[in-house]
């Protein structure tokens, strides 16, 4: 007799509310629905996340690991902080760009009362490969003299924004936006 696979309730959970939230807005996200994308009964929902703000930063923790994971995969390590910034910009693109829906969860985010609160959590997650980027960065003694926060939104923002709307410009395109978003972080 065939074993039936184990639902990670809790992934789906986090997918649906990533995918609700780039289809309808924070405020249009309501458990019942989320509940409903993730194929689940809503008290199941709540079983995993007490609430929808914790599902949320769950959410956009998981996603921010996965982007980091991805931009950070295949830089290379030997080269200046210049190109290490632009390799994983365009990483961050082209993660986001596959899936103009991620983008669009993280932009919701970003511009919401949540963002200080998942930025703020985001940095504490132990390992994170694009906060090692940045204290790399930071030790090359590179960056302007700005908070993380507007180091990040100066950095990736237009990656993000571009992505959500989906043009789907190519690498060529996206190179001198990554070249600015550099000039805009660095102090010279």
């Amino acid at each position: 007799m065939a074993s039936t696979p184990t639902i990670d309730r809790a992934a789906a959970l986090r997918h649906a509310m990533r995918t609700v939230v780039a289809r309808r807005g924070l405020h249009g996200a309501s458990m019942n629905e989320i509940a409903r994308e993730a194929a689940v009964a809503q008290g199941t929902a709540y079983v995993h996340y007490p609430s929808k703000e914790q599902l949320l930063i769950a959410a956009y923790l998981e996603l921010k690991r996965e982007m980091g994971l991805a931009a950070c995969a295949n830089i290379d390590r030997t080269a200046t902080p210049h190109d290490r910034f632009i390799q994983i910009w365009l990483g961050v693109y082209r993660f986001l760009a596959h899936e103009p829906e991620r983008a669009q969860f993280m932009s919701q985010i970003e511009s919401s009362p949540y963002a200080r609160v998942a930025h703020e959590t985001g940095m504490a997650v132990p390992d994170d490969p694009m906060m090692a980027e940045a204290e790399a960065l930071y030790a090359a003694d590179v960056l302007a003299p700005l908070d993380l926060g507007s180091l990040y939104d100066l950095a990736f923002w237009p990656a993000i924004r571009r992505a959500a709307t989906g043009d789907g410009i190519d690498e060529a395109a996206a190179r001198p936006i990554a070249e600015a978003c550099w000039r805009a972080i660095t102090t010279g």
